[in-house]
C-alpha cells in the first residue's frame, strides 16, 4: 500500500489548455436562476447544487457562442461553478471515487437534430481540510465576516497533509473551494480510460 507521504498531488481542471471554447448554450438558464446571478453556482460555502425548478437543457451545435474558435463538445467542460461531463465520464467519475462527485441529469438538443447524447452537471462534494499550512507557502487571507481562505496568486507551494485517508481519490480543499486536487492514483486510472480534456497540473 502506498504511503501518504509519497502521494503526489495534482490540481484539476477541465481544458484549461484550450485556446477553443465548446459549442454549446443553457436554454433555460433564466428558469434555473431564479434572479439569483449571472451563472450556475452553489450557496456560499457549499457544495452541490439548488434544487432547480426543471432539468437543464442545453443546444449543442456551431456559432452558438462570440468566440472565432468554436469547437464540439468534450467529455468534460466548465459551465459555471460546475463541470459538464458526458454519461461515459460519470461512470468512470463513479468506479474511480463514487463518494466525491454528484450529478444533476440535462437535456440536451441538437442543432442539427441527430440523436443527443446523454449529459450530467457534475460538482466535485468532497471538502477537506488537506493542507499543511506550516510546510506550505500559500497566502492565508479572510473575508470581511472572518472566514479564512488561500490565496493562490504569487508564488505557491502546497504541501498535503499526512493523514489524508488514501479513500479520498479527488476533492476540494476546505479553505479554497473553487478548486480541485486529486491524487496519483485518480489521475493514472483517468488516464487508462482515454478520456480528453482534463487538465492536471501537479503542485
Amino acid at each position: 500500500m502506498i504511503k501518504n507521504k509519497e502521494r503526489k498531488f495534482f490540481r484539476v481542471s477541465p481544458n484549461i489548455r484550450s485556446t477553443s471554447v465548446p459549442g454549446m448554450k443553457l436554454l433555460n438558464k433564466a428558469e434555473l436562476l431564479q434572479g439569483k446571478g449571472k451563472v450556475l453556482v452553489p450557496e456560499i460555502g457549499q457544495r452541490g447544487f439548488p434544487v432547480y425548478p426543471e432539468m437543464p437543457r442545453f443546444l449543442f451545435g456551431k456559432n452558438l457562442t462570440q468566440a472565432t474558435r468554436e469547437r464540439v463538445v468534450h467529455d468534460i467542460e466548465k459551465y459555471g461553478a460546475y463541470w459538464l461531463v458526458s454519461d461515459r465520464l460519470k461512470e468512470i467519475f463513479e468506479r474511480l471515487d463514487p463518494s466525491a462527485f454528484i450529478f444533476v441529469r440535462c437535456e440536451i438538443e441538437m442543432q442539427d437534430k441527430s440523436e443527443p447524447p446523454v449529459y450530467w452537471l457534475c460538482d466535485v462534494v468532497r471538502v477537506l481540510d488537506a493542507i499543511d499550512e506550516v510546510t506550505s507557502k500559500v497566502q492565508i487571507k479572510h473575508y470581511e465576516d472572518g472566514r479564512k481562505y488561500y490565496s493562490f496568486l504569487g508564488e505557491t507551494s502546497l504541501n498535503f497533509r499526512e493523514d489524508i485517508d488514501l479513500s479520498n481519490h479527488i476533492f476540494r480543499l476546505k479553505y479554497a473551494m473553487s478548486a480541485v486536487f486529486c491524487d496519483g492514483e485518480f489521475k493514472s486510472d483517468f488516464k487508462n480510460f482515454g478520456i480528453t480534456g482534463m487538465d492536471f497540473l501537479a503542485v
